[in-house]
């Protein structure tokens, strides 16, 4: 797990090497073991490691092939590269690094090799003899790659804080994109809330040759086979390579903790495998705090169990830091912060977590609510109109939700995006003065709506809120974060299901069929309540004072409608229905943001 970043000049003319360095001087956090610059040519890469297979000099990055004629950067891992790399034994490998089975790999297959790659990666690859450079990122858009095309040029980063601090660019807001982000407290790909910075799609790379730049899809998941027949043992045995894939590590390893099943799975298997270490946080707040079941579930397993009580005053005193790390804005991130940092602390460099469970077998509460809202007669014969008009009655925003729903209940995509949404659109377009951007939903038109919703949440919620959120904050520790559950050939098994075999309700039907004996029945049977802070008390005591700042900040910024962030502060303090502490702590978050590094809002 590292930190890239280079330019490539569409001109043929040598780049500037000092604004690589200072872009990877941005980053050391991400990579303090070993930070190295190199030009070739029309290009430039550079690169912050943090060591974690082979641990030698000779692993560091940049990495030419043996032949001078392949140069790489790259962050994150391969799980497989032990396998592929008795299918390379043609290449004179010189390290024990998963970077060099890389590069051998495209050696042998060109581009086609990330086909048979299993990991979370974004990369840099040059290939000298061909005059090309190839910029990838994973199936899952687990590893960020942000990039600018400008003066006939293009850099790109693992972070947006190099492209705005070197200049590169011009650090001026999205304005297209506001909307969204109040509407899903985050930017969809391939925007970001920079004008000028993209982010590159998950599952896709860029090939840059002859001053071109094209974009090629090398996964599409939406075409996979959905009959097979479903088999427990199978999923079980796939679930299980995927946690033992992912414990191979030459630094210390642990496990991330909760009292849900997803992080329970992923400890039953480990333990079974080595000795392990688990963390979590607990809260003083007593409807919020899960540290006790975790611990006794820490006990059943064996692990090394480390707990940490967080009070508001806790996280008061850490909050500059957390919102610094920040490098892309968010209504999420606070907790992995904040448990990476105590991770790191006990000299952990890698964590397991139980991210993408709920997205692959159902585990949200939303699932079995648009279940039963689709058999429901007094849902289905209740205009919208009158929902609306009950939302502006009772000033609720959950009777506008069921209203925007009951347009969709045919269409599972686009309903899974009115649950997750803060927002309508003339909500926005009326109270706040901005409008969104339409999202295709088309493109799952065509799947089973298991399919359908979790191929839906996985590209939008999870990958942008979710793994955004958990690369950013644990990157601001050196910790890296892996996901069993992101194992795509474990995913494909989950999509390539019958639909006959799956359902909303129970929560995570398949999952508990192949594996809930694994676990015990203190955890099976805990209503589940989600690992978040408890916001709105905290809001309205010890981060009130910060929190109005902010707003105050953000209503000066006039990105918004004249007094619409002050009234919308105003009345979250009153206790208002509509403006709850979930919309309101992105705006937060925005403001500090748009301060800490400069952003031009004119």
């Amino acid at each position: 797990m590292c930190g890239i970043a280079g330019i490539i000049n569409l001109k043929g003319i040598a780049p500037t090497a000092s604004l690589v360095e200072a872009m990877c001087k941005t980053m050391q956090h991400r990579g303090p073991d070993n930070g190295t610059v190199l030009s070739e040519n029309n290009i430039c890469f550079g690169h912050q490691r943090l060591s974690i297979i082979d641990l030698s000099i000779q692993a560091n990055q940049p990495m030419f092939s043996t032949d001078k004629s392949i140069l790489l950067v790259f962050n994150g891992e391969l799980y497989n590269f032990k396998s592929l790399k008795d299918q390379l034994k043609d290449y004179p490998f010189k390290t024990q690094s998963d970077t060099e089975v890389f590069i051998a790999a495209y050696q042998k297959w060109g581009i086609s090799m990330l086909g048979y790659c299993e990991g979370m990666f974004a990369f840099a690859l040059a290939d000298l003899k061909e005059n090309c450079v190839y910029l990838g990122r994973d199936r899952f858009g687990k590893k960020p790659l942000y990039w600018v095309q400008k003066d006939n040029q293009i850099s790109f980063s693992s972070e947006i804080r190099p492209l705005i601090n070197t200049k590169i660019s011009n650090g001026k807001i999205n304005r297209t994109v506001l909307a969204d982000y109040l509407k899903f407290q985050t930017v969809h790909y391939p925007n970001t809330m920079v004008a000028d910075i993209a982010i590159l799609r998950p599952a896709t790379y860029l090939k840059i040759e002859n001053g071109k730049v094209l974009e090629t899809e090398y996964w599409n998941k939406k075409n996979i086979h959905t009959k097979t027949v479903f088999e427990a043992d199978k999923l079980k045995q796939l679930f299980y390579s995927a946690v033992e894939k992912r414990l191979v590590s030459d630094v210390p390893l642990a496990v991330l903790l909760s009292a849900g099943i997803d992080s329970n799975l992923i400890l039953a298997a480990a333990s079974k495998i080595q000795p392990i270490n688990t963390f979590t946080i607990g809260f003083e707040e007593k409807d919020f705090d899960e540290s006790e079941l975790a611990a006794k579930a820490a006990k059943h397993f064996g692990s090394k169990h480390h707990e940490v009580k967080l009070s508001a005053d806790d996280l008061m005193n850490k909050l500059p830091q957390v919102l610094d790390a920040m490098d892309h804005p968010s209504g999420d991130g606070p907790n992995t912060y904040l448990i990476s940092e105590m991770i790191k602390k006990q000299g952990f460099t890698v964590a397991l977590s139980g991210l993408g469970g709920d997205e692959l077998f159902f585990g949200y509460p939303h699932y079995a609510l648009f279940e039963r809202l689709k058999k429901s007669w007094a849902y289905q014969n209740t205009p919208a109109l009158a929902l609306n008009i009950f939302a502006t009655l009772a000033g609720n925003n959950k009777f506008s939700k069921l209203a925007n729903i009951k347009h969709h209940l045919r269409q599972p995509a686009s309903a899974m995006a009115d649950f997750r949404a803060n927002y309508s659109d003339t909500f926005l377009q009326k109270y706040f003065g901005v409008t969104s951007i339409s999202q295709n939903f088309s493109v799952y038109k065509d799947l089973d709506q298991f399919n359908a919703i979790s191929m839906m949440e996985m590209e939008n919620y999870m990958c942008d809120v979710l793994l955004r959120d958990a690369d950013q904050m644990s990157m601001a520790h050196s910790l890296e974060l892996r996901n069993p559950f992101l194992d795509h050939t474990l995913a494909e098994y989950v999509w390539s299901v019958d639909p006959q075999y799956k359902g909303f309700l129970p929560a995570k039907k398949m999952l508990l069929e192949a594996l809930g004996n694994d676990i015990p029945n203190f955890i099976l049977n805990k209503k589940k309540t989600g690992f978040t802070f408890p916001w709105d008390q905290w809001m309205r005591t010890s981060l009130n004072d910060f929190c109005e700042l902010q707003m105050q900040s953000l209503e000066q910024s006039g990105l918004f409608k004249k007094n619409s962030i002050i009234n919308a502060w105003k009345a979250f303090n009153k206790h208002s229905k509509i403006y709850t502490w979930s919309r309101i702590w992105p705006l937060v978050t925005l403001a500090y943001w748009i301060k800490k590094q400069n952003i031009d809002t004119a």
